[in-house]
């Protein structure tokens, strides 16, 4: 992401070129500068190690000093994953707060809410406000060293610090439509834009190329993360200016046709050059190629980067990056809600930003002797440093060892707060209260280093980093920017297209590939169905179905093999419909076939239930749910059949089974792997409709081997465990148990096993 320069205006590691990951070099940019509300419609609880979101400012939780925890059954990994009605052990409403959710207090709020409020003066206030310039809205890379340059990487978060702005009450809607506006014209006029691209960095008055710096893929795309964004959120004229901005953009003109890649950069002096070929802050650029609806990129380029595997400390694999730096594992989680969704390989890439987040902050902990600071100063990702701006500031595991002098970025700590909330606002109030400095006119400086005495802070803010920290933390407390980026049907398109659904969905067809392709493993009897474009329950494309008077119709879905059987939860079958104007259908119901075409499984048409899909006139979101899957039955499906009858056109969109049951997941274990060493046991938590998902009991278990058997650690229970002597040599684990209220009812979830430490250590 950041372009580093030497002071000869030369670019860092390949002459006269320029690296465009912030990864790529540690060299500094000439002259010492450098490159570079609303309620959530359905709550999803992030909790370390329970966080429970209730609106703007989250819910309050009881005292950590009350009773301790229930005392947990024994038991192993191999527990049934059902769900089993019945009575907790106490209302639902009122959980023993020694296991549940980190609420952060009336001080910690107003420190994150006026971190988010210093975001928003620096991108709100650092603009060029001046309408008859031809830079209008265009925004610093840095301030206050660097107010004649424009970052266009700063000017996509500025148009979501807009819309922020707006729900948040920080300025009047029309002023900040105004600027939002305003800012879309001059992206749209800026001379120099080739095939959509923008060049990194800009002339604050003239909006022209500012020194040699390069069309900047990775800088495009938050920038358009910002115009599409900030097209939905106003609506209107803008919503169309935003359009035409942002499918001027050629997506595919930047792929290397050799590798089927992204280049990392372009010049017109040069041309093409280096390769997104590494796990990096990238996936955005996946997401908006693929479900760009007029130059598309393939949806294959999400599978052809690099992704080593390395681990650190007691905690388990991850993807990693070469420098391991933190912000590569914010960057496009700051627009797009990956929680809770797996792509096609099976990584859950918002776990893997979580272990390289508690990577991050062990590694600081361990170090700390050596760097300076404590288990609260982490954060060790690209930043200034005392000897200027340095890319390769990070933590293992990484491929290589970058810059190590205990520089450490409060944007770290801001930009992981739905990775790890507690830990995460835990050191955001040391920073602020312990380090003279750091907090300045548009909230925390860019870095400080607690090695230094005194110690050091820097002089700047960074807008990438400003604009990281403000939507993780907006999205932390409402997930305002994942509900509006995620209702855009441009990334439902990218994320459907390049097979990043949710772990819950299992999605038969949601019609996003053009032409036939849409059709693939859909047979119509009775009626006519063709795959159209731009009249869609989410994303671009859906089956347009035409029916004719007095006919059945039989709409078959292919299931690939396995549907996993669903014995005892409450798997639900789902799909969207929308009739015209005038059409009479009725459902009469769903079929599912075994392999051989025999009907196994029903739900009949009364069975089936329609509700209006909020936004989207005309759509409704019909739903039944599975019968008993006992016996097998649901595993030996290979067909569903929609059958309807009518006469007139109806659509369809985003066909397949979906599991709404409530759990806790990416169940980790927090710390050192010596004896004497403290585990913390974490975890998220998930409900589709934001009714709490607690835990009554945490027991902790140890084992021979990694895959068990688990037996109970005798007097071990509760989220932290001091590792013994005798667990030299053996693995350990914590399971939790939760409860949540699921149709008017409380139930107690199945048992859930965190991922194993690795080989305790006898103490040194």
């Amino acid at each position: 992401m950041n372009l580093a320069r030497t002071g000869h205006g030369k670019g860092c590691g390949m002459a006269g070129r320029f690296e465009t990951s912030r990864e790529a070099g540690s060299c500094r940019r000439g002259g010492g500068r450098r490159r570079q509300g609303a309620l959530r419609t359905a709550v999803l609880l992030l909790c370390l190690p329970v966080l429970s979101l209730a609106g703007a400012g989250c819910r309050q939780g009881p005292s950590a000093t009350a009773t301790p925890p229930a005392t947990a059954t024994p038991g192993g990994p191999s527990a049934s994953p059902s769900i089993t009605p019945g009575p907790t052990e106490g209302p639902l409403d009122d959980p023993d707060p020694a296991l549940q959710a980190f609420s952060p207090g009336p001080d910690d709020l107003a420190l994150l809410e006026a971190e988010l409020r210093g975001c928003f003066d620096f991108f709100y206030g650092t603009a060029n406000a001046d309408p008859d310039s031809p830079g209008y809205g265009l925004i610093p890379d840095r301030m206050p060293s660097g107010p004649g340059i424009c970052s266009i990487a700063s000017v996509g978060y500025g148009l979501a610090a807009l819309c922020i702005g707006d729900v948040r009450g920080f300025a009047p809607r029309e002023d900040l439509a105004a600027r939002a506006l305003g800012t879309l014209r001059t992206l749209a006029a800026l001379p120099g834009r080739q095939n959509g691209f923008f060049f990194h960095f800009l002339d604050m008055k003239t909006g022209r190329r500012a020194w040699n710096s390069e069309l900047s893929v990775i800088d495009t795309a938050i920038c358009i993360n910002g115009v599409l964004m900030a097209g939905a959120h106003f609506g209107g004229e803008i919503a169309q200016a935003a359009e035409a901005v942002a499918r001027q953009v050629e997506w595919d003109w930047y792929v290397d046709p050799g590798t089927s890649r992204f280049y990392m950069g372009y010049t017109p002096e040069d041309g093409f050059f280096g390769s997104w070929d590494m796990t990096a802050e990238q996936l955005m650029l996946y997401v908006l190629g693929a479900g760009s609806p007029d130059h598309a990129a393939d949806p294959g380029l999400f599978y052809r980067f690099g992704r080593p595997k390395g681990y650190y400390g007691s905690l388990p694999d991850m993807i990693r990056s070469p420098a391991g730096s933190l912000f590569v594992y914010q960057f496009s989680h700051a627009w797009y809600d990956f929680r809770m969704t797996r792509d096609a390989l099976g990584v859950d890439w918002f776990r893997n930003s979580v272990i390289a987040t508690l990577a991050n902050r062990q590694y600081a902990a361990d170090q700390a002797g050596r760097l300076g600071g404590s288990l609260l100063d982490w954060g060790y990702t690209a930043c200034d440093g005392p000897d200027g701006y340095d890319g390769s500031y990070g933590a293992p595991p990484r491929a290589r060892a970058g810059k190590e002098d205990g520089t450490v970025a409060p944007y770290g700590a801001a930009g992981s707060m739905p990775f790890v909330p507690r830990a995460s606002v835990e050191a955001l109030r040391h920073m602020k209260e312990a380090i003279p400095g750091l907090w300045g006119t548009w909230g925390f400086q860019d870095a400080y280093n607690p090695a230094r005495n005194p110690v050091w802070v820097a002089r700047d803010v960074i807008g990438i980093d400003k604009g990281v920290s403000m939507l993780m933390v907006e999205n932390y407390l409402t997930g305002f920017v994942w509900d509006t980026m995620g209702s855009i049907p441009w990334v439902q398109a990218g994320l459907a297209r390049s097979r990043v659904l949710p772990s819950f969905e299992r999605r038969l067809s949601s019609f996003e590939e053009p032409g036939a392709e849409g059709l693939a493993g859909v047979t119509a009897a009775g009626c006519a169905a063709a795959p159209i474009r731009d009249t869609a329950a989410s994303g671009y494309g859906s089956l347009e179905v035409t029916l004719a008077a007095g006919t059945e119709a039989v709409l078959s879905f292919a299931v690939p093999p396995p549907l996993p059987d669903a014995a005892g939860q409450a798997s639900r079958f789902r799909f969207f419909l929308e009739a015209g104007g005038g059409t009479d259908i009725v459902l009469l119901g769903v079929r599912f076939l075994d392999g051989s075409g025999t009907a196994i499984q029903e739900i009949p048409g009364a069975g089936l239930s329609r509700k209006p899909l909020a936004g989207k006139a005309g759509w409704d979101e019909c739903t039944g749910a599975m019968p008993d899957g006992s016996g097998g039955a649901l595993s030996r499906i290979a067909a569903a059949e929609i059958r309807i009858e009518g006469a007139g056109v109806i659509r369809l969109d985003d066909v397949g089974f979906l599991d709404p049951t409530p759990r806790l997941h990416t169940v980790l274990l927090d710390g050192g792997r010596r004896a004497g060493d403290r585990l913390q046991v974490t975890w998220h938590a998930w409900s589709p409709d934001g009714t709490p998902v607690l835990v009554d009991s945490a027991a902790w278990l140890s084992s021979d081997s990694p895959s068990g058997p688990w037996v109970p650690v005798e007097g071990a229970e509760g989220l932290a465990y001091e590792l013994r002597d005798g667990d030299a040599g053996r693995f350990v684990a914590c399971r939790l148990i939760g409860r949540a209220l699921v149709d008017g009812k409380e139930i107690r979830l199945a048992p859930v096993l965190s991922e194993p430490s690795r080989t305790i250590q006898a103490r040194p």
